[in-house]
């Protein structure tokens, strides 16, 4: 196998907050982490983790806040295949979005977005 190593200089990841409040839940279909990808293309994001279990960023929430209006390709209700085993407490959960901790966050803060890989 041919290959490519690409050698950058490092960035320090950003201090994350220490607040402990989930902001939002989603489940998202396909595309769901388009918005996240632009963001790192922009170099508004980092992205440390892409195996998704889970995919992890870091994004200033400037720019995730406005996205949780109306989350990105979020199901309306949680979707799963017939066999899964799910909690009760999932079916018919939509997309959950706690919007004082939400308008708590300051600009310039940073956020943790997990992203987990239901395939």
């Amino acid at each position: 196998m041919h290959g490519r190593l690409t050698i950058d200089e490092a960035q320090a990841l950003p201090e994350v907050t220490t607040a402990a409040e989930r902001l939002a839940l989603w489940q998202a279909g396909v595309g769901g982490t388009d918005w996240l990808h632009a963001l790192v293309d922009a170099n508004r994001a980092i992205m440390t983790a892409v195996n998704g279990y889970p995919s992890i960023y870091y994004a200033l929430a400037a720019d995730v806040i406005p996205q949780l209006e109306a989350p990105p390709h979020a199901n309306a209700t949680w979707h799963f295949d017939v066999g899964d085993i799910i909690d009760p407490h999932w079916v018919g959960r939509g997309p959950e979005v706690d919007a004082s901790a939400a308008a708590a966050c300051a600009p310039n803060e940073w956020l943790l977005v997990q992203v987990w890989d239901e395939s």
